[in-house]
């Protein structure tokens, strides 16, 4: 998803000369190609994130079109007040790609982990928040962000979900496919009373856990978000209506991310639903291990999703 956004960008700036990119010493791989062809709109702030912020709102104020790059901890929490005094109170034209959403770089340890960011940035307010899960869907955010005039907060992971995901059930191979038309808030499955809504490439569990409930008679919906600021109030309300058992599923903390979005309505429109969300537990700071290993451990992943769902339907 990183070089799709990339290419976008490029062609972005063939036809806008006030397009600029700054990043804080990063983007190996991937900004290459930009820095290259456009090296008069490319800026290399270093490691000075919180500055970098105020560059990006200076340039927004000269009439510039900024872009500002760096790894999802680096441009959320080490800059926050950045964002909320300079970027947001200004109504500054910034938008910030955050790469490595989620639990991503989880190798790299507690500190390179990105779980608490949508909980800080929709407190602010007044950036719009986009956390695709499939290339498509990176292309219609990625689109968005481009026009608006807003600020604006994208979520990137190396690659989306793909179209195809291989996976053994009951020792037997099976393909899951994910092909969908992307929306502010996409369905991928239909189902019957129970449903779970995803953001971000997490969907790849959902739609996991999706065929292992089929094969044990069980019709799940699952629904992707990829837009977590503005959110879609009315499609969620009808989502609350349609199932009597709805799940969130995400990367981010328990508190402040989709499984709040969702929590939040359920109060407000008195909802009588039974909800449950899965997310990262925020005391788990310890764990260190590729994404899936921690999807595993903050029982966020698959398994975790089917156990919850199977002990519930049988009730």
């Amino acid at each position: 998803m990183r070089n799709l956004v990339v290419n976008m960008l490029i062609e972005k700036a063939k036809k806008d000369k006030n397009l600029i990119v700054l990043t804080g010493d990063l983007g190996a791989g991937a900004l290459e190609p930009f820095a290259e062809k456009f090296p008069k709109q490319f800026i290399n702030c270093g490691i000075a994130e919180q500055n970098m912020i105020g560059v990006a709102t200076g340039l927004a104020f000269s009439g510039k079109q900024v872009i500002v790059y760096s790894i999802a901890p680096f441009v959320s929490f080490r800059v926050l007040e950045f964002l909320r005094d300079l970027v947001c109170y200004h109504n500054a034209n910034v938008k910030i790609l955050a790469v490595g959403s989620g639990l991503a770089y989880g190798g790299l340890g507690y500190t390179h982990r990105a779980t608490e960011d949508f909980a800080c940035i929709r407190a602010i307010g007044g950036l719009n928040i986009y956390n695709p899960a499939t290339v498509k869907e990176c292309a219609m955010v990625t689109d968005m962000m481009l026009k608006s005039k807003k600020a604006c907060y994208l979520c990137l992971n190396k690659a989306g979900v793909e179209k195809e995901i291989d996976v053994k059930i009951d020792n037997k191979n099976e393909t899951v496919k994910v092909d969908y038309k992307p929306d502010l808030i996409s369905k991928v499955k239909d189902g019957d009373e129970a449903v779970i809504v995803s953001t971000g490439t997490i969907l790849r569990e959902a739609m996991i856990a999706q065929k292992v409930l089929e094969k044990s008679g069980i019709n799940v919906g699952v629904y992707s978000m990829p837009i977590l600021g503005p959110i879609n109030e009315n499609k969620i309300v009808e989502i609350l209506d349609k199932y009597k058992y709805v799940y969130t599923l995400e990367e981010y903390s328990e508190d402040g991310g989709l499984g709040s979005v969702f929590a939040e309505l359920i109060v407000k429109h008195e909802k009588s639903v039974k909800f449950c969300k899965f997310a990262s537990k925020i005391a788990n700071f310890s764990a260190v291990g590729n994404q899936a290993y921690l999807r595993r451990v903050n029982q966020i992943d698959a398994q975790a999703v089917v156990n919850r769902i199977k002990k519930d339907l049988a009730r």
